[in-house]
């Protein structure tokens, strides 16, 4: 398991995506805990939650 601090963009946008194809690609089973350290993020975790923690990434260049 990996806590990251913070549910940000970029995080979600970088390192989710590759521990996601990790796992896929090589039969592990890595997950990611977030730790919010600060209130501005609850209205996200509040919204990730409600979508089980599932978003959708989308990739404007290869």
């Amino acid at each position: 398991m990996i806590l990251h601090i913070g549910a940000g963009s970029f995080h979600r946008a970088h390192q989710a995506w590759y521990l996601h194809r990790l796992n896929e690609t090589s039969g592990t089973s890595w997950s990611l805990a977030v730790g919010n350290i600060s209130g501005d993020m609850n209205a996200l975790l509040e919204a990730l939650a409600a979508q089980n923690g599932e978003y959708t990434l989308e990739t404007v260049t290869p």
